[in-house]
């Protein structure tokens, strides 16, 4: 506890000129898979913490027969994502706005429930580029995109035995595998400035 205060005492000097966004992914947020994100910075550079949760069916769909009925199809599906990135502006007008790249590290692990569920845990690393800016005095968008890749993406089941997705996929089941070690992450960000 001591230690922690002493870090706060020691790194407040530098918080007080910090801004600090608090942010909202929307485009997650529809896809059942929420995220909040937490940036701080100054100047030109920020670190940036987001945390999320995996609600989206493995596989949803909705079908319609030719009576016009819908049916949801997908399997239940429940986990974690979180994220860890620096944000670097080029040409800031205010701070912590404008055209930016990110270098992020990404975590996920998440329960398929099939017959036999499948757990995954996914560690990769990736690259973003976008545009952050302000919509009135206190909030603000983000739109970006990017590319990655899943050092670490490992399927088991119950049995802790390996168990690929996409195995029993028919015609393109090996070519969703391989591009299951790739990310492309995008996301549409709304966020509220409570200081800087």
């Amino acid at each position: 506890m001591k230690k922690n205060l002493l870090l706060l005492l020691l790194i407040y000097p530098y918080l007080a000129d910090a801004q600090l966004d608090i942010k909202l992914n929307t485009s997650s947020t529809l896809s059942k898979k929420p995220e909040i994100g937490i940036e701080m910075g100054y100047d030109k550079f920020s670190l940036e913490l987001v945390n999320g949760f995996i609600f989206q069916k493995w596989g949803e769909a909705t079908i319609t027969d030719e009576n016009g009925n819908e049916t949801e199809i997908g399997v239940k599906r429940t986990g974690y994502n979180g994220t860890l990135r620096a944000n670097y502006y080029f040409k800031p007008v205010e701070t912590l706005d404008g055209w930016f790249v990110s270098p992020v590290v990404k975590f996920r692990s998440q329960k398929i429930k099939f017959e036999d569920p499948i757990k995954n845990k996914r560690l990769g690393a990736g690259l973003m580029l976008g545009r952050k800016g302000m919509i009135g005095e206190k909030f603000g968008y983000l739109a970006e995109g990017g590319l990655g890749y899943w050092f670490i993406n490992n399927y088991k089941n119950s049995s802790g035995e390996t168990s690929p997705i996409y195995r029993d996929v028919p015609i393109i089941g090996d070519f969703l595998q391989k591009m299951d070690k790739f990310m492309a992450p995008w996301s549409i960000t709304v966020y509220y400035r409570i200081g800087g």
